[in-house]
């Protein structure tokens, strides 16, 4: 309920900070500022909501659960000779 307010005070805020005027690009910014605001509420209470009845587990104990690794490190750590053939790595597949 507060986070849109406080988005739009943040962003005046900003505003007067940098000496900018408010002019239409600044409030179509500002537009675009609650939206992302209001998204990631959303996204913030869904997480909170689901995270605890579909683990079985408290949902203050739901952010320490790690996720995957999107690098692939984990595959290389692992001892796996073909991780970084497959395109493992971080920098992107390798190509031979």
């Amino acid at each position: 309920m507060t986070a849109q307010p406080l988005a739009i005070v943040g962003g005046l805020f900003a505003l007067w900070i940098t000496g900018t005027s408010l002019n239409m690009i600044s409030m179509i910014g500002l537009v675009l500022l609650m939206g992302l605001v209001a998204k990631n509420s959303i996204l913030l209470v869904d997480l909170r909501t689901s995270c605890g009845s579909r683990a079985g587990r408290p949902t203050t104990r739901c952010a320490s659960v790690p996720g995957p690794d999107a690098t692939g490190a984990d595959d290389v750590a692992d001892g796996d000779p073909g991780a970084h053939a497959r395109g493992a790595s971080a920098s992107g597949p390798v190509l031979t």
